[in-house]
């Protein structure tokens, strides 16, 4: 048998190996990244469920998010628990078979940041369009008449921004296309 043939075909193995296994390994973290971009949407602990639901039955808010505000370091995210109760009689321009259940959405979007003393950042285009990326833009829920639905607004902070500003979003909530509730603001402070 040739030496340098037997030789070849080892080789080729090893490397035919290796390559599976890089290739498994770069499955496992894509996975992961995946996965935990599947756990930023919709999560807020069962207390905070417990605790919304509850100011959205005594309250005569349609919406509400009652922790507003959050100390985010860069790469780091926050849940802000967001409420929502469902009077579909209060959604414009419905038919009567409509008011049974809704589509509800939530967008999000960056309004202005302000520095530590208070006075507005002028960010060039480019910073604010970064700043965008940090939300899901809009999520929908399908919620029934006079059911209370409660959810995660997820926010990514960027890596390289202003530490000790404040970033401002504003969260709306809209039923049938159309304002619904008060608009939301959240605040996230770099550190």
């Amino acid at each position: 048998m040739n030496k340098k043939g037997l030789e070849l075909s080892i080789n080729f193995i090893v490397v035919v190996i290796l390559a599976l296994v890089v290739f498994g390994l770069g499955l496992v973290l894509f996975k992961s990244v995946f996965s935990e971009s599947q756990d930023l949407t919709d999560k807020v602990t069962e207390d905070t469920e417990r605790r919304l639901n509850n100011l959205l039955i005594k309250g005569d808010e349609l919406v509400i998010i009652p922790n507003f505000v959050q100390g985010i370091k860069p790469g780091d995210s926050h849940q802000f628990p967001l409420g929502i109760k469902a009077d579909t009689s209060k959604c414009a321009n419905l038919q009567p078979e409509q008011l049974s259940e809704q589509t509800f959405s939530v967008q999000t979007s960056f309004d202005m940041a302000v520095d530590e003393n208070d006075r507005k950042i002028d960010l060039i285009f480019e910073k604010q369009r970064d700043i965008s990326e940090w939300v899901f833009s809009e999520s929908t829920y399908l919620i029934k008449n006079h059911e209370n639905k409660i959810m995660g607004v997820p926010i990514r902070v960027g890596k390289s921004f202003q530490t000790d500003a404040t970033y401002v979003f504003n969260v709306e909530v809209k039923c049938n296309g159309q304002k619904y509730g008060d608009l939301q603001k959240v605040y996230v402070t770099v550190i």
